[in-house]
């Protein structure tokens, strides 16, 4: 059966189908019912006999007969609508290939034209080497090929390739994403802490001139420089960064500018825990601790403060003693500091020495 006999079998059985039950005829003539269906004469003699013909006739025996019939030609046009063997017939005539994508891949094209965007005379050198051109067979191993050819040169971070499927051949483009080399690196307001200090904290975590410049690096340089300048007590300093464009092709230059503002204050210290030292080494001995009340913050002050204070504890006794890492707190509108620091006095030990003779030296 050719496509064209199909499609006009299927639409004359529709039109049969979708006929109401309660319009057709059950008398009509012999020939009428099996020529709208397009089969032989008498294969369905036996449903067009008048009702009193039939084997147990009543009045709705035609009817059942009838949708019973209509119901098998139904499932037999659904059988043939989902056989895959027509729907291949049907999709391409016989010895001809579709130029489209299968599995995502085309096959049996031509490259019609490659486009860069953003435009590249040596990226497109690069890829007419590979054998990506127009007029060229197109093929995956191509494609894959001319994409490391790109790779190779280091310049791009990302690429991105796009077909569009046409009868003559498929259009390809390609995305190219470069990487931003750092040319060069300044810096500007910074009076408070030297170029070398804060170079070489950004140097530690990848950033550096000569290399790719990531958005991820760069927050994380404000960040070091941030916190270079909280734990010299400036709080309210601020890193802005400016990019301009490098001397070569795909570079930039960074500038940092730094906003050092006032210095951050402490706020009264609190202690917690086993208060083994009396107050007047904690709050008043002006040799005892540098982190106090009113005074300027410093992270290096304050981690030598705890150092004394563990001193202090076991010189007392307490050698299992432990002074807590202290807890910091910025306050924003008074731009000040809440320290806390936290005793552990565990067990304390004396020595006592009994004896008669003197210790020898």
């Amino acid at each position: 059966m050719t496509s064209v006999s199909a499609s006009n079998f299927i639409r004359r059985l529709l039109k049969k189908l979708l006929t109401p039950v309660g319009v057709v005829n059950l008398r009509c003539s012999r020939p009428q019912f099996p020529e709208q269906l397009g089969l032989p004469c008498g294969s369905l003699r036996s449903l067009h006999k008048p009702q009193s013909q039939l084997k147990g006739g009543g009045p709705n025996t035609g009817i059942f007969r009838r949708l019973a019939v209509s119901g098998l030609l139904m499932l037999a046009l659904l059988f043939f609508l989902l056989d895959p063997c027509w729907a291949e017939k049907g999709s391409a005539s016989p010895g001809r290939k579709s130029p489209g994508a299968v599995n995502g891949t085309f096959v049996s094209s031509t490259i019609l034209s490659v486009e860069i965007d953003p435009p590249d005379a040596s990226s497109q050198k690069i890829l007419q080497e590979a054998g990506i051109a127009a007029e060229r067979p197109y093929s995956p191993l191509v494609i894959k090929k001319g994409v490391e050819a790109l790779y190779r040169t280091g310049a791009f971070r990302d690429i991105r390739v796009e077909g569009k499927p046409d009868r003559k051949g498929v259009a390809l483009k390609f995305f190219l994403s470069y990487r931003q080399m750092l040319s060069g690196l300044k810096l500007r307001g910074n009076h408070v802490i030297g170029d070398n200090a804060l170079l070489q904290a950004i140097n530690a975590i990848g950033l550096k001139v000569g290399e790719e410049l990531s958005d991820t690096l760069l927050a994380k340089a404000l960040m070091e420089v941030s916190r270079i300048y909280q734990d010299a007590g400036y709080y309210r300093a601020r890193a802005v960064p400016r990019l301009r464009p490098g001397n070569d092709p795909h570079t930039v230059r960074l500038e940092i500018s730094i906003s050092e503002r006032e210095r951050t204050k402490i706020h009264p210290v609190r202690f917690t825990g086993d208060r083994v030292l009396s107050n007047w080494t904690l709050y008043i001995c002006p040799w005892c601790l540098y982190s106090k009340a009113g005074e300027y913050y410093s992270r290096a002050r304050l981690e030598k403060d705890v150092e004394h204070l563990q001193s202090l504890i076991q010189e007392k006794g307490y050698l299992k003693g432990t002074v807590f890492p202290p807890k910091i707190t910025y306050l924003s509108r008074t731009n000040e500091v809440d320290i806390t620091i936290e005793f552990d006095a565990s067990i304390r030990i004396f020595l006592r020495l009994e004896g008669i003779a003197p210790l020898s030296a």
